[in-house]
């Protein structure tokens, strides 16, 4: 691996200035040093030196009888023992001495360590400690594995080892590009598997190593008792030599173990060698030697080829020595700058996300408040849709029982109307007092007749009757109902103009625009004030259809209702045409006043304008005009006379059959009459031939008036039926699906009746 070293370190004076700066915290003396090592006095018996020693590390040789297998190694140094007087250094002994002791057949009992450590040491002032590399560099200088290190005074603090160094320097990223076969050892010091221990030491104290290779001629098959006992032991491997197999490994440490143990020197390697071997490959990373010493607590491994031939060796401390300074800080500097890079994009993805989290934490609390105001809005829709239906329930309610009391309202009227009608026949001569009491007599029926249909029109969407209409005369009832029924304090003024346009509608819907209208205005001064009511004719053209949406041009009539009130707020006045949208008390409005009133304006194809202020309200309908002329009533004089046929008139209300038949038979009819629908068949079938039309009440006890017509129709299809009905209910179902000629809605006037009957008998 060519590690690139950056331009400003490839001059001397560079290079000399980086071997004496600290690399930094991550090499302290604190980490590379053993604080606790195997320390003895100078009078310690070197027998119990051996024990101490190999009570620190197991064995790592393999007994042929014994249990053990692997290497035991503890956590702390036993490679060597300090010896050291009231904490002054005194010397050291390692293996490698007691390897060559034995090898020089020196007598072990009776012997102290002061008399065979080495007395001259190396050590390391912990004042003068600058980095590791300067460190490494001293271990190099004079050849050791062991560097005491003392204080000024010369007090043992701790122990440095080559071990030690490399748990701590872990230079994976330049380990990991080299290879076993540029640091190996290939001039390895071997031996075969029946050399005895002697010969072993003789080998390590001569050529200063640590350990012994045991191998094997890899084309030898036969078995361990015939192979060839070699006498003399090869140091190195010859050039032209068979490939040798490695098979075991005998260090100084295994030495010193049997030392302790008492086996005699003269013992076979292969009876003592660590097997099996853990070896490597030459083209295995560094990376990977370092990790496999580090896991299996060894100093060296064996190298071999792909057949598994011997091809050397490698150690810690050939590790160590390719890890020069400079090279280490190139290193240090690439990973540096290659640290500084990630914790750049890690800080720069961290704020990334966090400004990712941010907006996420803000569209979430954004999502959460419009949720809320979701959940808030569809609370309030919800309650207003409960009041809404309650509303409608109530409304339901009142139609049913108005439906109910309009067809007994209309019952009553129906000869209420037909009588005042026939009154100025039977007195022709009625002073003027009397004929003033027939026809208020006659306008208060149908005024009331004119209500009814006007509740039936709110409550159940009653069809209404569109006919030319002139608008003066409904202003004038709406004022005398208004003067009659309004407070007193409320001052009515009307300004109407003499020849107003008519309109195409219904007298009983502008009543209920207009009702709707001025009680609003009345509600709106509760302490008096002026409501006025005007109208005129108003011709709309291109230009003024432009400034207001709802215009179109054409002739309109133009209905202003305004009051002093109290006026309506702005951000009232655009909800007030809304469905039950009021500002009263509750109880007091329903909320669907105006909104009807709009319905019913949009529907004649018109539209209407608010004006509010603090001095009032004013409402401007507009109502588009008609080109038709208003026709005058004709008198009872024109009603057409009958020519003596037989009619059959069939109510259960007594009153209304004697009205009925006096009418008819006072303009030429003849006439029957039953109380039900049984009766009506029976009359019928007797008087089958004489009777040409019949007139006939919807609802009815015993059999109603949709069976009767039915019956009637199977004895005489041909029979012309007139069906009568107070009820406002189910009317055109009643059209469509029984089979009459003509209907009558109650209370209807004599007019209305005689002219159907004579305009039916002569079709």
């Amino acid at each position: 691996m060519n590690i690139k070293i950056p331009a400003s370190i490839e001059n001397n004076s560079l290079k000399e200035q980086l071997q004496n700066q600290s690399l930094g915290d991550s090499t302290s003396l604190e980490k590379i040093i053993d604080s606790n090592p195997l320390v003895v006095t100078p009078s310690t018996p070197l027998s119990e030196v051996i024990h101490l020693m190999s009570q620190r590390w197991g064995s790592s040789c393999q007994l042929s009888n014994s249990e053990t297998e692997g290497n035991i190694v503890s956590s702390s140094s036993a490679s060597c023992v300090l010896v050291a007087d009231k904490n002054q250094l005194q010397g050291i002994f390692t293996e490698r001495d007691l390897v060559k002791l034995i090898s020089d057949g020196v007598e072990i009992e009776g012997v102290i360590v002061a008399e065979v450590m080495t007395k001259e040491v190396v050590t390391l002032k912990q004042n003068n400690f600058e980095n590791i590399f300067t460190t490494i560099q001293l271990i190099r200088q004079h050849r050791i594995r062991h560097l005491p290190v003392v204080d000024e005074n010369n007090c043992l603090i701790g122990l440095v080892t080559k071990t030690k160094l490399r748990q701590v320097l872990q230079p994976n990223d330049l380990l990991r590009f080299r290879q076993v076969s540029e640091v190996t050892n290939e001039e390895i010091v071997h031996a075969p598997p029946t050399a005895s221990i002697h010969h072993l030491t003789r080998l390590m104290s001569q050529h200063k190593i640590s350990c012994v290779v045991i191998v094997e001629e890899s084309s030898d098959k036969t078995s361990e008792n015939n192979r060839k006992i070699v006498e003399v032991i090869e140091e190195t491997t010859p050039k032209n030599s068979p490939p040798l197999s490695p098979i075991g490994i005998v260090t100084e440490r295994d030495v010193v173990q049997l030392q302790k143990l008492g086996i005699s020197f003269a013992t076979e390697a292969r009876t003592v060698m660590s097997a099996p071997l853990i070896l490597v490959n030459p083209s295995d990373s560094l990376l990977k030697v370092n990790q496999l010493m580090s896991s299996h607590h060894v100093r060296r491994l064996v190298v071999a080829g792909s057949q598994g031939e011997l091809r050397g060796i490698i150690t810690q401390s050939q590790i160590l020595n390719i890890l020069d300074p400079l090279e280490m800080y190139g290193v240090v500097q690439i990973l540096e700058n290659k640290v500084n890079q990630l914790q750049a994009e890690k800080f720069e993805l961290l704020q990334r996300q966090t400004i990712e989290m941010q907006q996420r934490a803000e569209t979430a609390n954004r999502n959460y408040q419009e949720a809320q105001a979701l959940f808030n809005y569809v609370n309030t829709e919800k309650k207003q849709l409960e009041q809404q239906f309650y509303h409608a329930q109530r409304l339901e309610s009142i139609a049913t029982l108005a439906s109910g009391v309009a067809h007994d309202l209309n019952n009553i009227f129906t000869p209420i109307l037909a009588t005042a009608q026939l009154l100025p026949l039977k007195l022709p001569d009625a002073d003027k007092e009397t004929k003033y009491l027939i026809d208020l007599l006659q306008n208060s029926v149908q005024r009331g007749t004119a209500l009814v249909k006007q509740i039936l029109s709110f409550s159940r969407g009653v069809e209404n009757k569109f006919v030319v209409l002139q608008l003066r005369h409904v202003l004038r009832e709406i004022q005398q109902v208004i003067t009659e029924t309004f407070p007193k304090s409320i001052e009515i003024q009307t300004d109407f103009e003499k020849e107003l346009w008519t309109i195409y509608g219904d007298a009983t819907q502008i009543h209920q625009i207009l009702m709707n209208l001025c009680i609003n205005a009345r509600d709106a001064m509760p302490d008096g004030g002026t409501l006025k009511i005007s109208a005129e004719n108003l011709a709309i053209d291109e230009t003024y259809a432009q400034m207001d949406n709802d215009a179109e041009p054409g002739n309109y009539i133009v209905i202003t209702v305004s009051d002093t009130g109290v006026g309506i707020p702005p951000e009232t006045l655009e909800h007030i045409f809304e469905p039950f949208f009021t500002t009263k008390e509750q109880g007091q409005g329903t909320g669907l006043g105006l909104s009807t009133v709009i319905g019913i304006i949009k529907n004649y194809g018109g539209f209407v304008n608010v004006y509010s202020d603090e001095e009032g309200t004013c409402f401007k309908v507009y109502l588009k005009a008609s080109q038709a002329v208003e026709i005058s009533p004709e008198n009872s004089s024109q009603i057409p006379r009958g020519n003596r046929e037989t009619i059959l008139v069939v109510d259960d209300e007594a009153v209304i059959r004697d009205v009925t038949k006096i009418s008819l038979e006072k303009y030429g009819y003849q006439v029957l009459t039953a109380v039900d629908g049984i009766d009506a068949l029976a009359v019928y079938a007797q008087n089958i031939n004489e009777i040409q039309l019949i007139l006939i009440d919807m609802m009815m006890p015993l059999m109603d008036g949709a069976k009767a017509i039915k019956t009637l129709k199977k004895l005489n299809y041909k029979v012309k039926i007139i069906m009568m009905s107070g009820s406002t209910s189910g009317n055109q179902e009643v059209l469509e699906n029984i089979p009459i000629e003509a209907f009558l809605h109650k209370p209807y006037t004599a007019e209305e009746m005689l002219t159907t009957v004579y305009n039916l008998l002569n079709s």
